[in-house]
């Protein structure tokens, strides 16, 4: 993870965001995805192993640096340390009708800072992103502000508001002190996952056994894990059975785009190509051009 943020080991949250940030600038999410999201997991594991370091265990990501406290960073680390709020688009909007993000005089001043605190903490729905994008104009203002700021910090900020959530974070169950490093250690898992890492995975899936939080989307991977492990001669007797299994979880969370998705993939393992199709052809309702889908979806119908 060091030589991927190019930086020697350390316990240093600030210094990890300085070499997160400074990477960004080298990493477009919309033509690498994969560098991204691999330069996106170093970020994670080098904040968590300077969590455990520091054995925090209060809130996963760090709260601001003392050294930066203004009323301003405050502002932000309180709304975004307060799980339920941070993920409500309006309490964003409230924030942003307050004075200081109103008045002209503190308009720059605002924006570099808030544009500086989500570089580090980015586990927000997309309807938030929408609103930062909207309140600062970081479209429409985007080339001038790519000379004060990392193009693809914004290109990043815009990709997040323009991208379905990989994970629904309404759903979250549980010790919500832990739910950040839950969600960055899902993100390693499926990105193991994707792989072809399976060992990998499932270390990642006992770490968040181990948490005392739950998100049905575990519940989805857990049995496409289990198709993995799967020997050729179990496949026949077994993935039906699991593919099943997927359809009952489906039944509690059925307009659940990405729950729909997964009910798919695992309709695929079990030659269920007329039910894949319905079910991707329901997620592109929701989200027109979602690729994941149009690719699957192209793969049921040729296997049709």
């Amino acid at each position: 993870i060091w030589t991927i943020l190019e930086i020697e080991a350390t316990t240093d949250t600030e210094e990890i965001r300085q070499a997160y940030r400074k990477k960004l600038q080298t990493v477009n999410p919309e033509d690498d995805q994969e560098a991204f999201m691999e330069l996106r997991s170093a970020y994670e594991a080098a904040m968590k192993a300077a969590e455990q370091s520091a054995e925090v265990d209060e809130s996963e990501e760090a709260s601001v640096d003392p050294q930066s406290d203004s009323v301003i960073m405050q502002e932000l680390d309180d709304l975004y340390q307060d799980y339920a709020r941070r993920i409500q688009a309006e309490e964003w909007h409230r924030l942003f009708e307050t004075d200081p993000y109103q008045a002209l005089e503190t308009e720059e001043t605002v924006l570099d800072e808030c544009l500086r605190y989500i570089a580090g903490h980015y586990n927000m729905p997309r309807e938030v992103f929408r609103e930062i994008i909207k309140h600062f104009d970081l479209i429409g203002r985007k080339q001038e502000l790519s000379e004060r700021y990392p193009e693809n910090l914004l290109d990043y900020l815009i990709y997040c508001a323009n991208t379905p959530d990989a994970i629904d974070y309404q759903l979250f169950e549980g010790n919500l002190s832990q739910v950040d490093t839950y969600i960055r250690t899902y993100h390693r898992m499926v990105q193991h996952f994707n792989r072809e890492e399976t060992e990998e995975a499932e270390k990642c899936l006992d770490e968040l056994n181990a948490m005392n939080i739950r998100h049905p989307y575990l519940d989805m991977m857990k049995l496409k894990l289990q198709v993995k492990k799967l020997s050729e001669t179990e496949k026949t007797e077994e993935i039906l059975l699991l593919y099943q299994n997927a359809e009952e979880i489906l039944k509690h969370y059925p307009e659940d785009f990405q729950m729909q998705l997964e009910t798919a993939e695992l309709a695929m393992y079990a030659s269920e190509y007329e039910r894949a199709v319905r079910l991707l052809q329901a997620v592109l309702k929701q989200e027109p051009g979602y690729y994941p889908a149009m690719e699957m979806l192209g793969e049921a119908r040729f296997a049709q």
